[in-house]
């Protein structure tokens, strides 16, 4: 058994090029749903079967496409896993784990086929839609226990390209706050910009690295980001925050720190107050948690930079089961990147 991947050299250079991206995972429907798989196994055919186009590598094919065979016993389920495996080579990350396998298992001459798919989205996809997808050849092989499709598929660079650039050409406009560093508001707002923007900048690089493996890199927009990543850097160095909550609260501080500047020099404090609620309903336990997110001035009267409110409710056969699970949908919350829902 031996794993055949439908890529050139060069697209393996997209493996790894980018993390989960914002927004909005669950975009890529056309590919794959996010936990699912399907198994073909016909009766032994034999290679020859097939036509020639289905083993061939994809070095055939002109450069200036993604190419991707699937198999199922539809051809939109094969379409779906010849999506799925295009979208991983611009989109596999520590976000999504994909794969569409062709796995050829040679016994006395025969070949059995095997198309295995699964996704599971683990925090968010890349969230592109593929566009412009031409179907280049299609087969359909007949056997005792039904019928199996074989798809090529191809989607062209410079259409998966314009879909990247799209959702970089924002990052391209933005503008480190040069203030005077010696006040307290310009070191507030420099690190406030860096709160807002570190993520999204690093995902603007990822996106770009990812465009140039598809020869339609952006080299000025590349240094560009670079520079603010180096800005950005220089403040998580230099200036700190600080989470203020009561005790009852620390299992939501943890949930913060990773995502926090470390720096003893607190510019900002991030306070953290709660309200719960606690109930039952139709034999179960409930409890609601809302919490409320303030960043602020470290000294009085503590101005508040910006604000939210988050809510999560649990249900249990306990009491105690439903507070477990109200905090943990809380931490799930305050472990979303805060442009997600601190800086909205």
């Amino acid at each position: 058994m031996h794993t055949f991947w439908m890529h050139t050299g060069k697209m393996a250079m997209l493996l790894g090029l980018l993390l989960a991206l914002p927004s909005a995972a669950a975009q890529q429907s056309a590919a794959a749903s996010a936990t699912q798989s399907a198994t073909l196994q016909p009766a032994t055919p034999t290679e020859a079967d097939w036509p020639d186009w289905v083993f061939a590598p994809v070095s055939d094919y002109p450069t200036t496409h993604l190419y991707a065979v699937g198999f199922g016993v539809s051809k939109a389920t094969a379409r779906q896993h010849a999506l799925a495996e295009i979208s991983l080579q611009v989109s596999a990350d520590v976000n999504t784990l994909q794969r569409s396998v062709l796995a050829r298992k040679r016994s006395a001459g025969a070949t059995e086929i095997q198309d295995d798919f699964s996704q599971v989205t683990l925090l968010e996809a890349l969230g592109l839609q593929l566009e412009q997808v031409e179907e280049q050849q299609s087969a359909l092989l007949e056997n005792a226990d039904g019928s199996q499709v074989a798809v090529l598929l191809a989607v062209p660079k410079a259409a998966i390209v314009a879909g990247l650039h799209d959702r970089l050409r924002p990052l391209e406009a933005l503008n480190f706050p040069f203030m005077d560093e010696a006040s307290e508001q310009g070191r507030a707002q420099q690190l406030l910009w860096s709160l807002q923007y570190r993520q999204s900048i690093d995902d603007g690089l990822r996106l770009e690295r990812a465009m140039a493996a598809l020869d339609g890199g952006q080299p000025m927009a590349r240094m560009h980001l670079e520079q603010l990543q180096r800005e950005v850097q220089q403040v998580w160095q230099n200036m700190g925050v600080r989470v203020v909550a009561n005790y009852e609260l620390q299992p939501l501080v943890g949930a913060l720190s990773t995502q926090l500047p470390a720096a003893t020099d607190s510019v900002l404090w991030l306070r953290l107050t709660e309200q719960r609620k606690r109930g039952q309903k139709q034999g179960k336990f409930l409890e609601q948690r809302v919490v409320q997110v303030q960043l602020t001035s470290p000294t009085a009267p503590f101005t508040v930079y910006q604000q939210q409110q988050l809510r999560s409710v649990g249900e249990g056969a306990s009491a105690s089961a439903a507070e477990q699970a109200a905090l943990r949908s809380m931490q799930q919350q305050l472990e979303q990147p805060l442009r997600a829902w601190l800086f909205l």
